[in-house]
């Protein structure tokens, strides 16, 4: 209970808004707005909706109309001997009367009949209403359209939590590029004014040119510095707004309070326990076990019978007419049961059985990899708030000698080369505690996403 609390903590923590106006947060709702790779997963989930609607629609009753013309000639004919059988009748009925005295009977003279068995004109018109009553393989069908939809949702939570995590990083380099360019335009200043003083103590003969070279090759090395760092910063720029599906050089708002980014001290069995609960990836395996399960199902449901009403309600006749001397209905009770399809049926439930196994054994090696891609990322994050440290420790120093040795180089204690060589190492301090400062920010939003830190409504 005790962790699932800390966790709770570390939640809000994390989902804070960083900075009094948010603007990291505000970047990631625009980002999960707006990203075209997040849509293309969404229509995908849309598109599962439908078919597990479309599998729900099975269980209702379906009524058509159809209608039929037909005009045939040939085939079987039906003999009626009719006169064979009545003219004789006939016949001795009126030898009778005659006998009798009697008048007899004018009797038509019968010819025997033959009925083609196909007409030569029909038509058949009619509603027909199907319902199934008892059909297993629709039920199982359903289950596995609705296990897929599933699969489609924590595909797209998937995602969403990977651009999370994208758009933070991206965010981040370029902050820390950023920085890194105010940085070299602050030593540029330095630098320059450094070359003129050098160029004044030349040309007053207290100093000769090595010095301005120096100064230059110092200048030209910063400069070269900036120019790469500007292009970094410019396609770190365009990957951040591709993100957001915003256009490529629109300007980025700068964060300068990163402090709600801190990830807290929980520990690594906390964030192990936090990913097991909520990696969709473990979810997705989950449905894909129960889509298995119930594929097994469907497959054992062929042994059982299939019962279907039919009811039908028209008209048909030689002549196309609608009146209630051609009209009929009829009703059917229909029973379907295979008993016998070459062990078909048993061998796609042997495959499903097989699907099951194998999804049990990816679950329980993706749980494995998983608090192996935790743990990592706990790792990472310890090793990058120490190295954090470390940087801010040597920055604090060489701001120290750097103070002590400008000092003396204004009062011509100390040589150029000294100066420089104390410049360089803050420089060096100043970048290296940039880099490990966004560094231990990239981590802590790695392990974030690892830890399934991030919940989706």
């Amino acid at each position: 209970m005790k962790i699932y609390v800390s966790i709770g903590i570390l939640l809000f923590l994390i989902q804070s808004v960083t900075g009094k106006d948010g603007i990291l947060d505000n970047y990631i709702s625009e980002g999960l707005d707006n990203n075209l790779a997040l849509k293309q997963k969404e229509f995908s989930l849309k598109k599962s909706i439908y078919e597990l609607r479309e599998a729900r629609g099975k269980f209702l009753p379906s009524i058509s109309i159809e209608g039929r013309y037909s005009r045939a000639g040939g085939g079987r004919n039906i003999e009626f001997p009719v006169a064979d059988l009545m003219n004789p009748v006939y016949s001795a009925i009126n030898a009778t009367r005659m006998q009798a005295g009697q008048q007899p009977f004018d009797f038509p003279i019968l010819e025997n009949e033959v009925i083609p068995f196909l007409r030569k004109e029909e038509h058949e018109t009619k509603i027909r209403a199907t319902q199934v009553i008892f059909q297993p393989a629709l039920f199982y069908n359903q289950k596995i359209k609705s296990d897929l939809k599933s699969m489609r949702e924590y595909d797209v939570s998937i995602y969403k939590r990977q651009l999370i995590s994208e758009i933070k990083t991206a965010y981040l380099n370029y902050l820390k590029l950023e920085q890194a360019k105010r940085l070299y335009v602050s030593t540029m200043e330095l630098l320059k004014e450094n070359l003129r003083v050098s160029a004044k103590l030349v040309e007053n003969g207290k100093a000769t040119k090595e010095i301005i070279y120096r100064a230059q090759t110092e200048l030209s090395k910063i400069e070269q510095e900036l120019e790469d760092a500007q292009a970094n910063s410019t396609q770190a720029q365009y990957y951040f707004n591709h993100l957001r599906n915003r256009p490529l050089q629109d300007t980025i708002r700068i964060e300068e309070n990163l402090s709600l980014l801190d990830p807290g001290n929980e520990d690594a069995d906390a964030y192990i326990q936090s990913s097991l609960a909520n990696r969709e990836e473990l979810k997705q395996l989950k449905e894909t076990i129960e889509v298995a399960r119930h594929a097994k199902g469907a497959a054992g449901s062929a042994f059982l019978p299939g019962i279907l009403v039919v009811g039908d309600y028209g008209y048909q006749g030689e002549e196309y007419n609608l009146n209630p001397d051609y009209d009929y209905w009829m009703v059917s009770g229909i029973l379907q049961w295979n008993l016998f399809n070459g062990f078909q049926d048993h061998s796609k439930r042997q495959q499903a059985k097989m699907d099951e196994e194998k999804a049990n054994l990816v679950l329980q090696e993706t749980e494995k990899l998983l608090t192996m891609q935790v743990q990592k990322s706990y790792d990472n994050l310890q090793v990058a708030a120490k190295a954090r440290i470390t940087s801010e420790e040597r920055l604090k120093a060489a701001r120290e000698s750097f103070k002590i040795i400008n000092k003396k180089y204004n009062e011509g204690l100390v040589s150029q080369i000294e100066f420089i060589d104390a410049h360089n190492s803050l420089i060096s301090a100043e970048i290296g505690q940039i880099i490990h400062k966004y560094d231990y920010y990239i981590c802590a939003a790695e392990l974030e996403r690892v830890a399934a830190l991030w919940i989706f409504e």
